[in-house]
């Protein structure tokens, strides 16, 4: 997420990237990530 904001935390940062690839699928193992 290039264009994320500065203030974003890292971690929170990953696990977007790794959901919009989905690296990450399922509404239980997003809301555990």
């Amino acid at each position: 997420m290039a264009d994320a904001d500065p203030g974003t935390v890292p971690a929170v940062e990953s696990t977007a990237d790794d959901i919009a690839a989905m690296r990450i699928r399922g509404a239980a193992t997003i809301a555990d990530a």
